[in-house]
């Protein structure tokens, strides 16, 4: 019988002697091991007590090896198409997808392949430069994953590309600077927020967003607070302008409630210092400049370029 990787040895419950005795009886009935009488015996006996952590430890060691190897030949067999320009880029992805309209459609039916099929290049950014400059990655999401995950962790300065016109998910950025805010909690913000959002979903699209929903990323330092929200609600915006629209209405209706709701008032933090005359600047801590067109979002284990700020 093979023995499984990770599995446990089984022995037969008849003694060793006894079953010599029987097999050379030449008792067939006997001869070969009933899978019934067959019993799982502990790692403590098998490997002994004091070696019996070692050799968990051991095959932790060869599983995870195994798994590096695998991921390994995995990056190198994954395509990056690299950019100077984000035109360039896009004219790649669109190339690819009408080609493979052309190859499917050869069979005289009608193929509908969209833009965001996962078998399809998107697009990344990678600074490279100070000032914000940047390189534009063309990969589908699995390649692009691939050597993603194979990097140094200083190496992930990326961002996905949301291109206009094209659906995407709720999304949030969130900041203020905490030396002008020293007693803000900014986790109270971030579930009074929360509950804004589902609020706002349900009342104006009828759509339910839970709480493991919501994907929450923080990068905040001892001098700044930021966090990235993605929302995963079972529907998208049908762009990221709409979904503008849609934030601009939101930050609205917090306004309207700050006067008499003190943790909706939280929301709006200090911005600059100034006189006492003149009071506090004061703005609520999103970000509304991020839903423009083609805007660069970044991912999921990226810091920015010279910075120790990981999402």
């Amino acid at each position: 019988m093979k023995r499984e990787r990770g599995a446990r040895p089984l022995l037969p419950s008849l003694s060793t002697r006894e079953f010599q005795r029987k097999k050379r009886r030449g008792d067939d009935e006997n001869t070969s091991v009933d899978l019934k009488l067959l019993k799982p015996i502990s790692d403590t006996a098998f490997y002994g007590p004091e070696h019996e952590q070692k050799a968990k430890l051991a095959l932790i060691y060869i599983q995870q090896k195994a798994e590096r190897e695998r991921r390994r030949k995995r990056a190198d067999e994954a395509t990056w198409h690299m950019f100077r320009k984000q035109k360039e880029a896009f004219d790649h992805a669109d190339r690819v997808r009408l080609a493979r309209l052309g190859e499917e459609g050869d069979g005289g039916t009608q193929s509908i392949i969209e833009p965001w099929d996962p078998s399809l290049p998107q697009v990344f950014a990678v600074e490279c430069a100070k000032g914000g400059i940047r390189k534009y990655i063309a990969a589908t999401y699995e390649d692009f994953w691939a050597k993603y995950c194979m990097m140094q962790r200083i190496e992930r300065i990326h961002y996905e590309v949301i291109r206009e016109g094209r659906p995407c998910r709720l999304y949030f950025d969130l900041e203020f600077d905490k030396s002008l805010n020293r007693d803000l909690d900014g986790n109270r913000l971030v579930e009074t927020l929360k509950r804004l959002v589902k609020e706002e979903l349900m009342r104006e699209h009828q759509i339910t967003l839970n709480d493991d929903g919501i994907l929450d990323l923080d990068s905040s330092t001892e001098d700044k607070f930021s966090r990235h929200l993605i929302c995963h609600m079972g529907a998208v915006f049908l762009d990221n302008r709409h979904m503008g629209a849609f934030v601009k209405r939101l930050v609205g209706n917090i306004r309207d409630k700050k006067q008499t709701d003190e943790t909706v008032a939280e929301l709006f933090v200090n911005t600059s210092h100034k006189s006492k005359d003149d009071g506090e600047r004061r703005e609520i801590f999103i970000d509304e400049g991020v839903y423009t067109r083609n805007r660069c979002f970044r991912m999921l284990f990226s810091t920015k370029l010279m910075k120790k700020r990981f999402l």
